[in-house]
């Protein structure tokens, strides 16, 4: 009889919690009706939808990083940025944008290397004039060739990381210079 009444009761237990797990599912289903999403492609102006990155500045406005460029979004329109020299906007593959108070500056790694513009001196987006960075310039030996810069951070001092296929760097928007930490002696 003990037995019986385990069972039943830890049927209706299982039932009581079934039910309130479903009574949340069914609300939070509910609740996803609302939830809606736009799509940007072609039509929008999107030219190449393999989005690399995407990053959000003070203002709102959106950077994209394609392999067809570089892209923002300001809530109204798309608008491609390009380079009139070269096509080093090409195949971006992040974009970090310096939120800290007075700083207005964009930074952008491709992979023909790494591009920085400060974004209080440009009139016209579409014309801007990117400062570039392709290649590392030791105080000794050769030039070494970026490679394939990836992600960009920013640590709490303000300075500026990112890394290619053999080394990390850190660039210093204030002084323009550009440090190397190679992965050759690991």
């Amino acid at each position: 009889m003990h037995l019986r009444h385990l069972i039943l009761s830890l049927k209706f237990t299982f039932l009581g919690v079934f039910g309130v797990f479903m009574a949340f599912t069914a609300n939070s289903f509910e609740e996803g009706k609302n939830f809606g999403f736009d799509v940007y492609g072609y039509e929008q102006g999107l030219q190449n939808p393999l989005v690399k990155w995407v990053s959000e500045t003070s203002q709102g406005r959106l950077w994209v990083a394609t392999d067809g460029g570089v892209f923002r979004y300001d809530g109204q329109r798309i608008i491609e940025l390009k380079d009139e020299q070269d096509n080093s906007m090409d195949y971006a593959k992040s974009v970090h944008f310096d939120n800290r108070p007075g700083k207005n500056i964009l930074y952008i790694s491709t992979d023909s290397g790494f591009c920085y513009l400060n974004l209080d001196n440009v009139q016209d987006i579409e014309r801007a004039e990117w400062k570039k960075i392709d290649k590392y310039t030791p105080e000794t030996g050769p030039e070494i060739d970026l490679a394939f810069p990836k992600a960009i951070f920013q640590d709490s001092s303000g300075q500026v990381w990112f890394s290619d296929n053999n080394a990390i760097y850190n660039f210093s928007f204030e002084s323009e210079k550009l440090n190397r930490f190679s992965f050759d002696h690991l």
